[in-house]
């Protein structure tokens, strides 16, 4: 038996909340401070009064299955409900057990086929009883059951709020206040003092406020007091009338989207019809940024869009200028095409159609670019050609937004994020600062969560909780010797267990190691790099731990200015954690630089943050993005409440106030539309699909489908609305990113063992890692009479094509190294690494091929087995796949191939094999189809440094081979 007390969160823990859905419980209660939370209903009816009487029923029904023909539902339900009855009144079980139970048991309302039982006299009578009868209790089942998560919510909501008191007290304690407390405590200080709100109204003659539609209720009470005249007080907002000539607002209804910070349309509506009682409305109809075609398209389009009355034509100030076309529909069909086959009844995957969107607005920003097109310029009014930097993406959420980049990137077009995507406010630069705190101060308990919760430790909030409950603490360095037995499960709470060790040990380490080290350390015992490589926009998010490395060590070097100037944490680790605390808060660091940098850039951005900009092109994207309702909290501002939710847990009535906040919502959505499509001065485009007969589901739709119906009438006969088959773009040269066994840097003494010379071979590796090569240092596998791309060949082998072009070499080289290093590391099956290693946007065909060439590759390491060549010796320091290496001090056999101005050769050995006598073999794979000779001409001088470093560290004879994955050779170097 589970004892439980109501009174206490195991309740509702059991009845199946977590303690994310208390965290954001109190985020919800404290987002409206000025409404009073609803406490849910408690039980409507009773579980085990439904349970007795569903058994009876139940037990009456199934009497009659023999004189019921046929398979009934009816009786198949009923039966269900017996079969589970011992469990259902067990008196061993508590209320959770059995609603548990009760819960997804079948009672329908619509069981029973009246045919079957009427079969037989007696049964077809009874039948006439029964089904009713068990319909009633579907409904009083529904109720016990939605009664009794109602009173668990209770519950979490009563903790929530004592929570939010105890964060209100500390802020009292610490006489801190936020923005929200400012504008309560202004509030009551003019509601309370007659005296004091006198004074402050007769500092202010006049009072204009912009944006009107976007104030929240405290602000808009706030702001009804002070207009008013300086001796008078309502009672209530809505009698506040504002004194003639004190209060002058500007606002648009359609241009009302932040619903979610409190802003309130019925309140703004309010609010005008207060200020009409004194004043007069004037309706501002110009538009001075677009021309006059994208105005005339913004009439007819949210005249449909927009609820009936709420939209008000606009007229252009600009002269109409040329008819060119102000709206481009691009086709996704044939980029959708050129993608390869999806699914034929499904339909693209939301991935696959971001691809598309993202390839059709690069195939027609090249064509627009380059002098192809011209907007006038907005400063001397002289056309000039389009740039990068005159496009704007405008997204609903950032969701899908790193396809785009990503997909923009390969295409060669510039593009940067703005507004919340700083540096310092990248995901993974937030997950780690909370570990620097907690290994610098075992004391603060909030970082030390923080860090727990990261993915660098992955504990769970359970296991955060029995920790609590026993230790009463979350010091890393507390002995847990006195938990008592069974608080702590030793397999549930394993990764709980392995922090705590890992930070303890950190922690005694950052007494004599410097704090970049200690960063570097946090990666290699988390294995985070690997862990954030594996993840969605992986290459981004390593080069920007790997940038954090970087500035830490910047940081590091200032120390001795620092210290010199006083600072009594110049150099240490809670120095270098408040150090990034401070530029987190500042936002001042550009994110990493892997898309192109200097001149202009696309700028991809939310409708939300581009609100009040313009743009001369405005591109809207992420068609099939579609919001999904995740509200905890609903306002009703007519009673003065807020209902909540938890995930699991809701108030009886929830659906109903959801069905009506949806709507609100889906109205706002609408509004976003208008507001994006006004960004533009010149230029909007669309994604759509010309295949398509019927509006779909996406935010976009609406405008979507509106412009394709617009195309379709005579207006747009001249030009305004224009389809587009967006050409191909060309595709630039990526940045493949092989990920390798281990990705942070190796330890000092693999370092020795590779190069014999610990500061030397530092170094290299440093240059590595940033990729920011000395002019002294270079790549070994750039050696050799060709330098660029691996030339194709001029006869295709086997099934394999002619080389499409370099990059696409590259790309497919890149995967199949991915797939054999996998394979080495312990995987088998061919199929299976190259799905594993494969890209969403990877041209068609591309997995096809690399799993060909990783299948010849197991089959040349089936035929080296053979002759005795298997991989290296575990004592080895480093693993047999992906070896890296440096070279220093050119050997005069290397002058000839590396040239006398080289001092570093650093490169990666794709595998080394050992037999039984010692002897090491080093292979490098090659996908290309080149003939034999000229794989010995290309790589001669790298497989000739890969042998000079292997044999001077090993003493053992090395030689070398190339594997030729397409023709299945071994070619001796």
């Amino acid at each position: 038996m589970r004892a439980s007390t109501e009174s206490t969160l195991q309740g509702p823990l059991l009845a199946g909340a977590g303690l994310g859905s208390l965290r954001d419980l109190v985020k919800a209660v404290l987002r409206f401070p000025d409404l009073e939370t609803e406490m849910p209903g408690e039980g409507f009816e009773s579980i085990d009064d439904v349970i007795g009487d569903l058994l009876d029923t139940a037990r009456e029904i199934v009497g009659f299955a023999d004189q019921v023909k046929g398979r009934d539902t009816l009786i198949g339900q009923a039966s269900e409900v017996i079969s589970r009855a011992a469990a259902l009144t067990d008196p061993a079980s508590d209320i959770h057990d059995r609603a548990g139970i009760l819960g997804p048991l079948k009672v329908g309302a619509t069981a029973g086929a009246k045919t079957k039982w009427e079969k037989d006299e007696e049964a077809g009578i009874a039948f006439g009883r029964l089904k009713p009868a068990w319909g009633g209790l579907s409904g009083r089942k529904k109720a016990a059951i939605a009664g009794y998560e109602s009173t668990m919510l209770r519950i979490m909501v009563e903790i929530a709020e004592e929570i939010g008191a105890i964060f209100r007290r500390r802020k009292e304690e610490m006489g801190a206040l936020d923005f929200d407390d400012l504008l309560l405590a202004t509030e009551r200080l003019l509601e309370s003092d007659d005296g004091i709100a006198r004074e402050i109204k007769e500092q202010y003659r006049c009072i204009l406020i912009d944006e009107f539609q976007d104030t929240d209720p405290i602000q808009a009470r706030i702001v009804m007091r002070l207009a008013e005249a300086p001796e008078v007080r309502a009672e209530t907002l809505a009698e506040a009338v504002p004194a003639e000539g004190r209060l002058f607002l500007v606002g648009d209804t359609n241009q009302s989207i932040y619903r979610f910070r409190r802003a309130d349309l019925a309140l703004f509506r309010q609010v005008r019809e207060q200020v009409l009682k004194a004043g007069t409305e004037a309706r501002l109809a110009v538009n001075f940024r677009s021309r006059p075609g994208l105005v005339n398209l913004a009439n007819r389009l949210f005249r449909d869009i927009l609820p009936e009355g709420d939209y008000h034509d606009l007229s252009a100030w600009r002269d109409e200028g040329d008819s060119a076309p102000v709206v481009s529909l691009l086709d996704l069909d044939p980029v959708l095409e050129r993608m390869g086959p999806g699914d034929e009844e499904r339909g693209p995957k939301t991935d696959d159609l971001r691809i598309a969107e993202a390839r059709a607005l690069a195939g027609w920003i090249e064509s627009r670019i380059a002098g192809r097109m011209h907007i006038p310029d907005r400063e001397s009014g002289e056309d000039r050609p389009l740039d990068y930097g005159d496009i704007a993406i405008l997204v609903r959420t950032y969701t899908g937004v790193r396809i785009f980049e990503r997909e923009l990137e390969r295409y060669g077009i510039p593009c940067r994020l703005t507004r919340g995507r700083e540096f310092f406010h990248r995901l993974e630069i937030v997950q780690t600062i909370p570990v620097l705190r907690a290994l610098a101060d075992p004391s603060d308990e909030v970082a030390i969560v923080a860090a727990l919760r990261s993915p660098y430790f992955g504990v769970s909030d359970e296991s955060l909780v029995r920790l609590a409950a026993s230790a009463g603490s979350f010091s890393y360095l507390e002995d847990l010797a006195a938990v008592p037995d069974g608080h702590l499960d030793p397999e549930e709470d394993a990764p709980l267990l392995v922090a705590r060790e890992i930070l303890a040990d950190l922690h005694h380490d950052t007494s004599f190691m410097a704090p970049s080290e200690v960063l570097r350390a946090i990666f290699d015992r988390t294995r985070a790099l690997p862990l954030h490589a594996l993840k969605p926009d992986g290459e981004r998010r390593m080069a920007n731990l790997l940038k954090l490395l970087d500035i830490a060590g910047a940081w590091e070097e200032a120390a001795t200015t620092l210290a010199g100037a006083g600072a009594a944490e110049a150099g240490t680790l809670p120095g270098l954690a408040r150090y990034l605390e401070k530029q987190q808060q500042a936002a001042v660091e550009e994110e990493s630089g892997l898309v192109g940098e200097g001149g202009g850039a696309v700028t991809i951005m939310t409708i939300h943050s581009a609100k009040g900009l313009e743009f001369p092109v405005v591109a809207l994207l992420d068609r099939s993005y579609s919001p999904t309702f995740k509200d905890t909290a609903i306002p009703d501002r007519e009673q003065g409440t807020v209902a909540v939710r938890d995930a699991r847990l809701k108030p009886y009535d929830w659906p109903d106030r959801k069905s009506a906040e949806e709507e609100e919502q889906d109205r706002e959505g609408k509004r976003m539309l208008y507001v994006a499509f006004t960004r533009a001065r010149e230029h909007v485009v669309v994604c759509s699909r010309s295949s398509e007969v019927e509006a779909g589901k996406g935010f976009l739709q609406p405008l979507e489908y509106g412009l394709r119906k617009l195309a379709e009438e005579e207006m747009s006969e001249g030009g305004l609305v224009e389809w587009v088959s967006p050409p191909e773009p060309e595709q630039v040269e990526l940045r493949h990113h092989r990920l390798p066994r281990d990705l942070t840097a190796p330890t000092d003494e693999e370092i020795m063992v590779a190069v014999g010379h610990r500061e030397e071979a530092r170094t290299a590796w440093r240059q590595v890692v940033k990729q920011a090569w000395l002019s002294r240092a270079a790549r070994a596998s750039g050696l050799g009479r060709w330098q660029g791309d691996e030339p194709g060949s001029e006869e295709s082998g086997g099934d394999f094509p002619i080389e499409r072009s370099s990059w696409y070499a590259k790309l497919r080289g890149t995967r199949v190294h991915e797939a054999m290093e996998l394979l080495l590391s312990g995987e088998a099956n061919a199929g299976e690494v190259c799905r594993l290693v494969a890209d969403p946007a990877d041209p068609a065909g591309l997995e096809d091929e690399c799993r060909q060439l990783v299948e010849n590759g197991l089959a040349l390491m089936e035929t080296a087995g053979s002759e005795g060549w298997l991989p290296m010796a575990a004592e080895w320091p480093m693993a047999a796949a992906e070896w890296p290496m440096a070279v220093t001090d050119i050997p005069d056999e290397l002058i000839s191939f590396a040239g006398t101005d080289i001092s570093v050769l650093t490169g990666t050995a794709d595998l080394i094999l050992e037999n039984a006598s010692g002897d090491l073999l080093i292979v490098d794979y090659k996908t290309g189809i080149i003939s034999n000779g000229a794989l010995k001409d290309r790589y001669q001088g790298q497989l000739m440094a890969y042998r000079m470093l292997l044999t001077g560290v090993s003493g053992r004879p090395v030689s070398s081979e190339i594997w030729a994955l397409s023709t299945s050779e071994r070619v001796t170097i």
